[in-house]
């Protein structure tokens, strides 16, 4: 009814109104084309002299804009490969205690070695994968870490 108002149908302040237009010649169509919309530029030049800039934030905070490392995939080798599955250990960061039950690479995590133990306390929270592939059918999985942040190391798994 073209007649009536939003009121009629009872819309009040606050309500949200969702509009479809079926009609094939309406400018709506213009109107929600952003492609059409003249963008502003400006000289490069310009831009550098320009205060507030973020081309400013990057040049007076060079350390938050360094490229990141990329991790080796025989990350950590070196401090892995003398831990044995069976060997104690202990966790440095919640000093728990248990056993390491896996050392290898865990590509679902990220490049390089890590370490699986059981912990002895019901400490860790962990059910033994790490995006869905299973590492470790085990209860009380620390948390995850490096080798280099124990006393031998720690791998951990996803939470369940």
């Amino acid at each position: 009814n073209d007649e009536s108002t939003l009121s009629s149908y009872g819309a009040i302040e606050g309500y949200i109104i969702h509009v479809i237009d079926t009609n094939p010649m309406s400018i709506t169509k213009q109107i929600e084309d952003v492609s059409q919309v003249p963008k502003y530029v400006i000289e490069e030049d310009k831009y550098k002299e320009k205060e507030g800039t973020f081309l400013k934030f990057k040049q007076s905070n060079p350390d938050k804009f360094k490229p990141k490392k990329k991790i080796e995939d025989n990350f950590e080798s070196d401090k892995a490969e003398p831990i044995k599955p069976g060997s104690r250990c202990r966790v440095l960061k919640t000093k728990a205690r248990g056993e390491v039950k896996y050392v290898g690479k865990v590509p679902q995590k990220a490049p390089g070695f890590f370490v699986g133990v059981q912990l002895d306390e019901p400490l860790g929270d962990c059910n033994g994968s790490v995006k869905d592939k299973v590492y470790l059918s085990l209860i009380h999985i620390s948390e995850p870490t490096r080798p280099e942040r124990i006393s031998y190391a720690v791998f951990c798994l996803k939470k369940k």
